[in-house]
């Protein structure tokens, strides 16, 4: 039973999973400290079917991925993907098996989105439909988004920005609309680092992306103006926080995460000595982790001093 478990953690990425943590508690405590009180504090019933259908279908995504890399053979599997496929042969696990766990989790998802649908308001269900749009072809079609020079403005967007939207929706009682949009601007940060995770990936990637026609923005900036291109990042995600902070969406105190911007480039730089998936991806991702702990922290604190 543990090497079926351990079989399905690979299969859905289970333990990559965590970026998309920050970016929904930042819009479940931007709804306490900003909206809760007049809004009838926290519906924690739409909070618990909207984790739900988030994680399945984040988990379904990753899953589909590999299952149409196996599927169609038209592309040399990567190493992690051997790892899955050695595993497959062991446990004797069937491609029918892996489309029987997709349609699981697709109709899980599906299910409790009717659930939401009935629970929450529109501005939830338009947004949900985007994510699960933009989840599916991703990974499906003639030309997966994951292929080409966008994923990194679609990852980053739709986990960074729509993710935390749709958190704040699932807990508003009135018409979504009726929310200052510009709301939107305080999940810049979570966009911009989640966007540098993929173009890090794209980039340790780019050799075996290009012998898979794989086209994607690391091929088109080359990795040294990738590197430059995360460093640009971390600008945009300390410049984003100022904005938020002059346009009233944010306290003035919000300005210590500014410090953040020291390891920010210093990961960068360390990142790009190698650029090796075993060796420098995890620098990128320690940038994302740092500066979302400090800001998830900062509207912690929030909570007590508003």
């Amino acid at each position: 039973m543990k090497k079926y478990i351990n079989y399905y953690i690979l299969f859905v990425e289970l333990r990559t999973k965590s970026a998309s943590v920050f970016p929904f508690l930042g819009g479940f405590l931007y709804y306490v400290v900003y909206l809760a009180n007049s809004n009838g504090g926290i519906h924690w019933l739409n909070l618990f079917v909207l984790v739900i259908v988030i994680h399945m279908i984040d988990v379904a995504t990753t899953a589909l991925n590999h299952y149409l890399s196996f599927d169609q053979e038209k592309e040399a599997p990567s190493s992690y993907q051997l790892h899955i496929l050695d595993l497959m042969k062991e446990l004797k696990i069937s491609m029918k098996t892996n489309r029987n766990i997709l349609i699981i989790m697709y109709s899980i998802a599906f299910v409790f989105s009717i659930i939401l649908f009935f629970i929450t308001n529109i501005g939830v269900i338009l947004l949900g439909l985007l994510c699960a749009a933009v989840g599916f072809f991703y990974s499906f079609g003639p030309k997966p988004i994951a292929h080409t020079p966008f994923g990194e403005i679609f990852s980053g967007g739709i986990q960074g920005i729509v993710m935390p939207v749709v958190v704040i929706f699932s807990q508003y009682n009135h018409l979504p609309w009726e929310l200052n949009p510009f709301i939107a601007l305080v999940f810049l940060p979570f966009a911009f680092l989640i966007g540098s995770i993929m173009l890090d990936n794209n980039i340790c990637d780019l050799d075996f992306d290009i012998t898979n026609n794989r086209y994607t923005l690391a091929y088109y900036l080359g990795k040294k103006n990738g590197v430059k291109a995360l460093n640009l990042s971390c600008i945009c995600t300390i410049l984003s926080v100022y904005l938020c902070i002059v346009v009233n969406l944010l306290p003035w105190w919000f300005i210590i995460c500014t410090i953040m911007i020291i390891p920010l480039f210093k990961n960068v730089k360390l990142f790009s000595i190698d650029m090796i998936k075993e060796k420098s991806f995890m620098f990128i991702l320690k940038n994302y982790i740092l500066f979302s702990l400090c800001y998830i922290v900062l509207f912690i604190v929030n909570i007590f001093i508003k």
